[in-house]
């Protein structure tokens, strides 16, 4: 994804969450129930904090939207394991050649961080399947330091949980914000 895209999408995300939470906000006071004064400086802080989670995951989007420019190569797996005695992950090392030059480099991939122990073995079981050794795989490297290198140019699904909770917080943050009760003077 392009800086400008990452951009818009930022956009979109703040303007929707926005719009939701200020309209709630208004509707509540509305119906008459309200917030206490005190619940506007929270309001702010998750306004606040909610802004800056989305722009820092929009700039990881745009870095990945530059991985996928990178050329690719074909590699082999040297070794593939489940890999942690907690947090299960797959772990896969593996080698190609750029230039002439043989590198090796390794990924352990984004798998859930939620559900139990079981599910995330599971889940790594089922990603080192796929690389066993010896297995071809296209290796995408970074052609400024071809010691940089991924088998997948894909974001992980943790960066849009990430700007989807970053709205989340701008919409709660601005509901705070207008459903609290106005000082009678």
């Amino acid at each position: 994804m392009s800086a400008l895209a990452a951009l818009i999408l930022s956009a979109i995300i703040l303007l929707l969450f926005g719009i939701a939470g200020i309209l709630g906000g208004l509707v509540w006071k509305h119906r008459g129930y309200h917030l206490p004064r005190s619940v506007w400086a929270g309001g702010i802080g998750l306004l606040l904090f909610g802004i800056w989670l989305i722009v820092s995951q929009a700039d990881q989007l745009a870095q990945w939207g530059a991985v996928r420019t990178w050329p690719s190569t074909n590699g082999v797996v040297v070794a593939s394991r489940v890999a942690g005695e907690r947090a299960y992950h797959p772990e896969i090392v593996y080698q190609y050649a750029v230039n002439g030059t043989t590198y090796k480099d390794s990924t352990s991939f984004d798998t859930p961080s939620f559900g139990g122990r079981s599910v995330k073995r599971e889940v790594a079981e089922t990603i080192v399947a796929k690389f066993l050794p010896g297995t071809t795989v296209a290796v995408h490297y970074d052609p400024n330091h071809p010691t940089r290198s991924l088998l997948r140019i894909s974001p992980d699904w943790s960066l849009y949980g990430k700007i989807g909770l970053g709205g989340t917080l701008v919409g709660l943050g601005l509901f705070l914000i207008f459903g609290r009760r106005r000082s009678r003077g």
